[in-house]
């Protein structure tokens, strides 16, 4: 009886510990979030003060400089996605509500592709893939299923 009471604590001081190691991750990954926020807001502001220089006074600043910025603003979206993704695959592996596909593709380390969504669930997903990890959605092309395909039948005569 001892025994199964040691063992059951045991247990338990596992679950304890695995939950506080998903909370901490999903603490620095909510951080890596923000510090992510705080840098694109910056770099929007710049692209903001330069977009006000150059049609609001006339002075010169190139496209070349907006589009750059522009970039770097995507990209640091894309890295949001990202991480955002990954704190989602943290909180899907705990979430008994969690269908079983999600919950296996997060074990599986599953990455959805920056700025692609399922176009019928809208959750971020990979193009890589052939369907979505949430709703089964196919992504092959929708329009090569649906036309007919022409095949060309030999017939041969007798």
């Amino acid at each position: 009886m001892f025994n199964d009471i040691v063992k059951n604590l045991s247990k338990e001081v596992s679950n304890i510990q695995e939950k506080a190691q998903e909370h901490l991750q999903n603490y620095n990954l909510g951080t890596q979030v923000k510090e992510l926020e705080r840098k694109k807001a910056s770099k929007l502001v710049e692209v903001g003060r330069l977009a006000v220089e150059k049609y609001g006074y006339g002075k010169d600043v190139s496209d070349d400089k907006l589009k750059a910025l522009a970039e770097e603003v995507i990209a640091i979206d894309d890295e949001i996605a990202l991480v955002s993704a990954e704190m989602d695959n943290i909180k899907v592996q705990s979430d008994p509500k969690a269908p079983s596909s999600r919950k296996s593709a997060a074990k599986a380390g599953y990455k959805p592709t920056p700025g692609f969504n399922c176009p019928k669930c809208q959750t971020p997903a990979s193009k890589e893939k052939k369907f979505c990890p949430s709703c089964g959605h196919n992504f092959k092309n929708e329009s090569d299923s649906d036309e007919p395909i022409d095949v060309d039948v030999e017939t041969t005569e007798t």
